[in-house]
């Protein structure tokens, strides 16, 4: 359910009012504004509008709307709470309060709520598709991917409940299965098909075929379901893979690929397109087992250029750190933390801290002095090959999940990956371990949004990893 601005006018209030037709006036233009996409006048026409309305839930629910979109969970979550006390029994208020619960990772009172609406509205299988999310992110995933299962029974066609059900039995590691209803992702707005007149293989017979491998998502993704590549060829195709700016260099020589290719590579020499992430599900009809990382290349220059960067701290102990992923990622605001807490790290002993951070919240990084202990060693990178070599300089990287987790773990260099309380299937709900990359230790959020206990156990952790004991700060 998408969340609209709700252009019904509020009930007036009984007895005169100071300038209600003024508020009804700054009401409309408000949601003329919204639906216009011009956020910040229509933040404004709100603020007024609530100001001399108080009580009213359609201005609070879409302000919480704009507030939500511009990743401002908690205001957003306020702004719901209160247009739900005002208006319990709205379907659109419910919806939205709901919304910006799961956000703020109150999944227990979200699912409270999609029930009460489901109950309601039956039929209605965009519901039940966000109870499903909901359910899993609360930790109930047996009961949502039940709930899902049996909704697909009857929305055979709705693509999202089909997306969240894959996601669920991702989630569980039933890759078989996951993968195979993964395909769903192509019928939503999640993801693009590439702009091709290929024909698009769907796990077909492909013996003999000259395939065109495209990359999907983040670059972090793109890394690691690389590893299922080798399986195109054990099916007897000719593959070539359509590498990307920044990869260029590091996947140079791709195993499991007879050619990297670049740019707009001729149609003619193609039988059809696919997807790194459409041979999963090809790969795991046969097997269970998840496939080592791919190899990556780490041109001369690039570990000439890195060692040259660490060569005068060689006597410690080199942590490489990251605290944000890619700034257009639309759960960036989550998975990420600021760049201090890492400050928290730097005086153990023995220890040195390195940014491989390169991005656009560098320069609050730079001026609050934190770069003086936690050195920049990626603003210069010219590409992830720079980015690979230096981490492979490190004895350690602590990273939240990112680009950076993906090639260290390729590297099988050690690496401690912060997750926030919903993190990607990937990594399962519990555990600390990933049967995805044997060399990363997962550190999970006990409480939504709470990076400063996380912070506090990673302190004690790389203390002892490094035998220097804690020390107090």
């Amino acid at each position: 359910m998408t969340q609209k601005a709700q252009r019904i006018r509020p009930k007036p209030p009984s007895g005169p009012a100071r300038g209600a037709g003024k508020a009804v006036s700054l009401l409309d233009r408000a949601i003329e504004a919204q639906t216009a996409g011009d956020l910040k006048s229509a933040k404004g026409f709100y603020y007024k509008q609530l100001a001399a309305r108080p009580d009213d839930d359609r201005s609070w629910t879409n302000l919480g709307g704009i507030l939500r979109r511009e990743g401002r969970r908690e205001a957003a979550l306020a702004a719901q709470r209160r247009a739900h006390a005002l208006a319990p029994d709205r379907l659109p208020v419910r919806h939205n309060f709901a919304n910006a619960l799961d956000d703020c990772g109150l999944h227990d009172e979200a699912a409270a709520l999609r029930r009460g609406l489901l109950r309601e509205n039956p039929d209605n299988p965009e519901i039940t598709q966000l109870l499903v999310r909901s359910l899993r992110s609360s930790g109930a995933e047996a009961e949502a991917l039940e709930i899902a299962l049996a909704a697909r029974q009857r929305f055979s066609d709705h693509a999202m409940l089909g997306l969240e059900t894959a996601v669920t039995q991702l989630l569980m590691g039933d890759y078989a299965a996951g993968f195979e209803r993964y395909a769903a992702r192509w019928e939503t707005d999640k993801v693009t098909r590439p702009k091709t007149s290929l024909p698009h293989w769907t796990g077909g017979d492909i013996s003999g075929k000259r395939v065109l491998v495209m990359y999907e998502q983040g670059f972090g993704d793109t890394i690691n379901f690389l590893r299922y590549l080798p399986h195109l060829g054990e099916l007897g195709a000719r593959v070539s893979f359509l590498s990307k700016g920044p990869t260029e260099r590091l996947l140079s020589g791709l195993s499991g690929a007879e050619t990297v290719v670049t740019g707009s590579p001729p149609v003619r020499d193609f039988d059809c397109w696919a997807s790194i992430l459409d041979i999963p599900a090809a790969y795991h009809r046969t097997h269970s087992e998840v496939p080592p990382p791919i190899p990556l290349h780490l041109p001369d220059d690039s570990r000439a250029r890195a060692r040259e960067i660490v060569r005068p701290h060689a006597d410690r102990f080199k942590v490489g750190v990251v605290w944000s992923g890619s700034a257009t990622n639309e759960r960036n605001a989550m998975r990420s933390c600021h760049h201090r807490k890492f400050l928290r790290l730097a005086d153990i002993e023995g220890v040195q801290l390195f940014s491989l951070y390169k991005g656009p919240f560098l320069a609050r990084y730079h001026a609050d002095g934190t770069a003086a202990f936690v050195i920049d060693a990626a603003s210069d990178d010219r590409d992830l090959a720079d980015c690979a070599a230096m981490i492979d300089q490190m004895d350690l990287v602590i990273t939240i999940d990112t680009v950076t987790a993906h090639i260290a773990g390729s590297l099988g260099k050690e690496v401690w990956t912060l997750l926030h309380w919903e993190p990607f299937w990937l990594y399962g709900s519990s555990g600390d371990t990933t049967p995805w990359y044997p060399t990363m230790r997962l550190y999970r959020q006990s409480v939504p949004d709470d990076w400063d206990e996380l912070f506090a156990r990673l302190r004690v952790d790389l203390a002892k990893r490094t035998g220097t004991g804690e020390k107090a700060g």
